[in-house]
């Protein structure tokens, strides 16, 4: 599955997380993965509200509109988010950043 898949009225996000991480932030993203770390420990759901929290200020949507498809319990995750037009205004801005990042490294 690549990193981002949009399928009809939905995003599919094929997430990686790494728990009790100095800065809760999107890492980098390649072919097949977004690569997040997260602040929180991974107990108590906290992790997952944290990436849930996180996706949410993103993408600019609510909390509500983010479902784990699977990895629930899991540090790879598939997310599905409702595709609006400001998450495709973000992940545009995500990939373009992406893009950039790519080209200078080379």
């Amino acid at each position: 599955m690549p990193a981002i898949e949009i399928k009809e009225d939905f995003a599919y996000l094929n997430i990686r997380v790494k728990t009790n991480a100095k800065k809760t932030e999107i890492k980098e993203i390649d072919d097949e993965t977004i690569y997040i770390s997260l602040a929180a420990l991974a107990d108590r759901e906290r992790a997952n509200n944290e990436l849930i929290r996180l996706l949410g200020d993103t993408f600019e949507i609510p909390k509500s509109s983010i479902f784990f498809v699977s990895g629930h319990h899991s540090n790879l995750k598939i997310i599905r988010i409702k595709n609006t037009c400001e998450v495709q205004r973000q992940l545009k801005i995500i990939l373009d950043q992406k893009s950039c990042c790519s080209n200078t490294q080379s």
